[in-house]
């Protein structure tokens, strides 16, 4: 017995010995800046000893969630947090210092995660038990880093007054702790804040408190992070004060940035991912003042390093970095080539790129639209300087195919998934079946808008100089103005924005005699129903049907044959859950079903999760018509239809409609009759744009914004009247009547009665 005790203690012994290795190899390749190999070797340690010491374990895992963190594998990095937690033990009646100190370091790690995931809320409240925490412990250096941590998430959510307080109390721990490096990363974060929200002006002086203690600190990996950090804040101060024309700050900050990235590149034992940082930020900023030459080599390195290390994050900035570079020099070949390089580098990473950043949820259009767009209006450029026609229609073809890209990328991201994927490729030949039909392509760029419209096959471009932001703002107060009743302020921008899109395609479009036109409209021009715009003489939608999609290759077109549909309609006339009534929802589904010969109804209280699903799994419905109140939010987490005691969220919807036999048969058309977006908001927009492609319909009807109850049930009653009465009659131009002849009712004429009905999706 005592051999084989004395053999398992050896053996035992051995697992000890080989899981200390692989942790100390861990922690070396992170000194190194190798965090895949970081996270292959703790990931080892853990699976060598099962029974690995709980506290040992829970410093592993918070290592491991470290490393993830680094390789933007976030998801990773949340569940190595929540396994950590579930192993902390403060449940005793008296929790040692130790154990309230390893609480505050997991919480406070994972209030970091939550504000990488944009959950603020979660990220402030988990923050704010991390502080509870870390005092408890009564250990100063964890009391910093959890203030710190807790700050950060504040300052994103905008509470900038808490947020400077919380850096002031990180400060004052550090200091106690004697941890100047965390003194100097809550210094340079209170700095931001102020320069940010309260005094820009205390910029220059603010870092000169910092810089002197940051040059004279031990060197390490953390210390060049702090160095980056000051040198990106100083570069954003060196912008603000060229705005308001103060050269001499403006110059000043551009020397304190130029001289942190070279002090980076200075230290000794840095790792390639640091050094590609300060070559690819320096080179940036010598591309913003436009010194090309010496941005060129500077960004060769940032390459080089950014290859060294497989860098995916920051490979495609330098990537992206050259090509723009490139086209500023005039070499557009190599501009192009650059581009597609880019884009290459940035399709894999480029969903889990929407998390993994601190800030508001404006990532995709300064990250990742711009690569795509840049691309498309140089091929553009190249299409209108070649005089062979083939060569000119393939380039404008390839522009068109990046745009569609981008916009599938973009709807993915927004709901969070592979949705969108599994409707690509179903597409016919458009050329073929869009008679009498344009499919329009505006594409806002910085200096002007660029519009392509393909007709029976061909494309042609149009171009009108505008700034990007004249633009932009122009369609926002559009929106706002065709809300408001009953004035005709719109006008003006009505005017406008056809002048800028519409007015240069008008003899075209005439020539081809087009009676239908599908937009694929992008960022703010999402937020607007183009039959609104006015022509100076009529709106648009007395001219032509409209309807619009996310991405054309999400398309799906067939007629529809009313005879053999089943409808299944549901609603709510009763005002549940503070939304108010409407009261002409009942009467509306009436009026379809007679219409139609066909439908089954669930109404009020019969209107719920369960008996939706119930009726989705008895038939096979074509049309799907939900009369009530729906919210459309930047987020889709946010974005849901109202039934009688709860509220449909996207996915719910989506799963529900997928059930049974429509897993082979796909919805016709889903109607929301009742539904808004937020004003100003083309995320939001977004989201109804691609409600269509989530549920698995062919086609949606929705609106904009909340409409007039009894206006929304006589176009519903009017359009589902036309496409039964006229067979063949499409769905974009059945809309288009219904619009129409509520126009012409004096009580009804301004757009906000009929201009927010939307045909989404296949218009055939």
């Amino acid at each position: 017995m005592r051999f084989i005790y004395l053999l398992l203690l050896g053996l035992y012994s051995s697992v000890l010995a080989a899981e200390s290795h692989l942790i100390a190899q861990g922690d070396q390749a992170y000194a190194q800046g190798d965090y895949v190999a970081a996270a292959k070797n703790w990931r080892q340690a853990l699976e060598a000893d099962p029974l690995l010491d709980t506290t040992k374990k829970v410093d592993v895992l918070q290592r491991l969630a470290a490393a993830y963190q680094d390789l933007a594998m976030h998801v990773e990095s949340m569940n190595a947090l929540a396994e950590a937690l579930d192993l902390v033990d403060v449940d005793t009646d008296k929790p040692s210092s130790e154990q309230r100190a390893q609480q505050a370091r997991v919480l406070s790690q994972l209030s970091d995660t939550w504000l990488i995931f944009g959950e603020i809320a979660k990220a402030i409240s988990i923050g704010k038990q991390a502080v509870t925490a870390a005092e408890l412990s009564q250990n100063p250096r964890l009391l910093a880093s959890a203030y710190n941590n807790l700050a950060n998430a504040e300052a994103v959510h905008g509470e900038y007054e808490a947020a400077a307080k919380a850096f002031a109390q990180s400060k004052a721990a550090a200091k106690t702790a004697g941890d100047d490096l965390m003194w100097l990363k809550a210094s340079l974060n209170q700095a931001d804040v102020i320069f940010t929200d309260q005094d820009p002006e205390k910029l220059p002086s603010l870092l000169s408190e910092i810089e002197t203690p940051l040059n004279n600190a031990p060197v390490s990996a953390e210390r060049a992070v702090l160095h980056l950090s000051f040198a990106n804040l100083a570069e954003r101060g060196m912008r603000y004060f060229r705005l308001i024309d103060d050269k001499a700050n403006s110059q000043a900050l551009l020397s304190k940035a130029q001289q942190q990235y070279q002090t980076v590149l200075q230290l000794e034992g840095i790792n390639a991912r640091q050094r590609s940082l300060a070559y690819g930020q320096l080179a940036k900023l010598y591309e913003d003042i436009n010194d090309p030459n010496n941005a060129a080599k500077l960004n060769q390195r940032a390459l080089f390093f950014a290859h060294q290390g497989d860098y995916e994050d920051i490979l495609y900035r330098w990537q992206w970095q050259q090509a723009r570079l490139l086209k500023a020099q005039g070499q557009q070949e190599a501009a192009i080539a650059a581009y597609r390089s880019t884009i290459a580098t940035l399709k894999p990473i480029q969903q889990r790129m929407e998390i993994g950043y601190r800030s508001p949820p404006a990532s995709f259009d300064q990250r990742i639209r711009p690569v795509y767009y840049q691309l498309a209006g140089l091929l553009i450029q190249k299409a209108e300087r070649s005089t062979d026609k083939t060569q000119n229609q393939a380039l404008l073809a390839q522009a068109m195919d990046v745009i569609e890209a981008v916009k599938v990328v973009e709807l993915k991201n927004y709901f969070r998934d592979e949705c969108v994927l599994q409707y690509q490729g179903r597409q016919q030949d458009l050329a073929l079946v869009a008679e009498k039909t344009a499919i329009i392509y505006p594409m806002p760029l910085e200096n002007r808008l660029v519009t392509l419209v393909s007709i029976d096959g061909e494309i042609y471009p149009f171009s009108t100089e505008v700034e990007s932001a004249v633009f932009n703002d122009t369609v926002w107060d559009f929106r706002i103005l065709l809300q408001t009743r009953p004035h005709n302020g719109f006008l003006k921008q009505a005017w406008k924005i056809y002048d800028w899109m519409f007015k240069p395609i008008e003899g075209l479009l005439a020539q081809h005699h087009i009676e239908t036109l599908v937009v694929v409209p992008d960022g703010k021009l999402r937020m607007i129903p183009f039959s609104t715009l006015h022509d100076r003489k009529g709106f648009l939608i007395e001219r032509f049907a409209f309807a619009m999609t996310p991405g054309l290759s999400l398309v799906d077109p067939q007629t529809m044959d009313w005879s053999n549909n089943e409808i299944l309609l549901a609603g709510l006339s009763a005002a549940v859950q503070d939304y108010p009534p409407l009261p002409n929802v009942s009467n509306e589904l009436e009026a379809i079903q007679k219409i139609t010969g066909k439908g089954d109804a669930i109404l009020n209280q019969s209107y719920s999760i369960a008996s939706f699903k119930e009726k989705m799994q008895q038939k096979s419905y074509a049309v799907i018509h939900l009369a009530t109140h729906g919210e459309f939010s930047a987020d889709p987490d946010k974005t849901y239809l109202l039934t009688h005691d709860e509220k449909m969220k996207m996915d719910k919807l989506s799963s529900i409609i997928g059930l049974g036999k429509f897993r082979e048969q796909p919805v016709e058309l889903l109607t929301l009759s009742a539904c808004r977006t937020a004003v100003g908001d083309d995320k939001s927009a977004l989201g109804l744009a691609g409600v269509a492609v989530k549920a698995g319909a062919r086609s949606a009807v929705a609106t904009l914004w909340f409409v007039d109850d009894e206006a929304t049930s006589i176009t519903m009653k009017d359009f589902y009247r036309q496409m039964v009465e006229n067979k063949g009659l499409s769905k974009a131009k059945a809309l288009q009547n219904a619009q129409n002849k509520l126009l012409q009712n004096p009580r009804y004429w301004h757009p906000s009665y009929w201009g927010p009905f939307l045909l989404i999706g296949n218009w055939l």
